[in-house]
């Protein structure tokens, strides 16, 4: 739908994208927020979903708006009229910039620097010593000088987390071996979806941070892979390794998760003479298991290793119902 509006979309996350509207300036600031308006009523009316579209010169600009339009009746505000972006930003706090966190938010202030209308009036080279050049880029935004532009094709993924809270807490290690071999499996699976291998492994685990009267400890180790992969086996085998190596027993942990470093196209991955050749049946044994998963499920084939009661998966007694993606849970109607 957004495609067919505009000639560019950067898509920013899975909630959040930008749009070019420059082929629109002729329309006149009236014109582009009556076209913004009618977006987001096709939006509405197509999907259901209500959605905030905010109007700016630059990135930064455009996401202050986006947070004026939230919360205002029609779900669209622009900042390209100068009086209109000089009043908001002159009573913008400082954290509420993109880009700009809470612990920033703090340093600036320390230098007067706390609404959004002072940062773009600071001398350049303080905010370069504060934030380095990324600092300067969200100045020269705030006066209106695009720095960061559309990026219409997304950079190659470099990196993956696969996590989850326990439902209820974990203090053996044969309970952790399970949890970080399932996580490894969905990230292998996750891996092979995508036409990527990893070539560097990490493994964390924490106690619940919330619960201060319990003994707190958390902990995480990295590991270079012999040779990018994305097999389960192999990604699984050294998760476990890396979890003998960190757990401590005398806890009850919260949370375990994977992550994968330095991703890299099937089709582009680096040998050396010393390292092992890839193992053609297991990418055949990968290739069957996903065949299967995708035909009758997820988890209908998975390895051993992941458990088979596996009682500390996430509790979703108060999930919504999938309306849109279980045939399960499809909404029934009763006359």
């Amino acid at each position: 739908m957004l495609y067919d509006s505009v000639p560019e979309v950067e898509i920013y996350s899975i909630d959040e994208c930008f749009l070019d509207l420059s082929g629109l300036a002729h329309l006149g600031t009236d014109g582009v927020k009556e076209f913004c308006t009618r977006l987001r009523e096709k939006i509405l009316k197509w999907t259901g979903i209500p959605t905030g579209i905010g109007i700016g010169k630059t990135k930064v600009l455009s996401k202050i708006a986006n947070h004026v339009a939230k919360k205002s009746a029609s779900g669209v505000a622009e900042l390209i009229t100068d009086e209109l972006r000089d009043h908001l930003l002159a009573n913008l706090a400082i954290e509420d910039i993109w880009g700009i966190n809470r612990r920033l938010g703090v340093r600036l202030r320390s230098y007067g620097i706390a609404t959004a209308a002072q940062l773009r009036d600071a001398n350049e080279s303080l905010i370069k010593q504060i934030m380095g050049i990324v600092g300067v880029r969200i100045v020269h935004e705030l006066r209106g000088l695009s720095c960061l532009p559309l990026e219409a094709i997304a950079p190659p993924q470099k990196n993956m987390i696969c996590s989850r809270s326990f439902g209820q807490p974990v203090t053996t290690l044969a309970q952790m071996h399970e949890a970080i071999a399932h996580h490894a499996a969905r990230a292998a699976a996750k891996l092979r979806h995508r036409k990527l291998r990893a070539s560097v492994l990490g493994v964390f685990l924490t106690t619940n941070r919330f619960k201060p009267n319990d003994l707190q400890y958390s902990n995480s180790i990295s590991v270079s892979l012999p040779t990018a992969t994305n097999s389960s086996q192999v990604l699984i085998r050294f998760a476990k390794l890396c979890m003998t190596n960190i757990f401590r027993e005398g806890f009850s942990y919260k949370k375990c998760g994977v992550s994968l470093n330095d991703l890299s196209s099937v089709d582009a991955v680096q040998l050396d003479l010393l390292s092992p050749a890839v193992d053609r049946h297991d990418e055949k044994l990968m290739s069957v298991i996903d065949s299967l998963n995708r035909r009758y499920g997820n988890g209908t084939i998975r390895f051993a290793s992941e458990g088979m009661r596996q009682d500390w998966k996430m509790r979703t007694d108060m999930r919504s119902p999938r309306y849109t993606s279980c045939w399960d849970e499809l909404l029934v109607v009763k006359s």
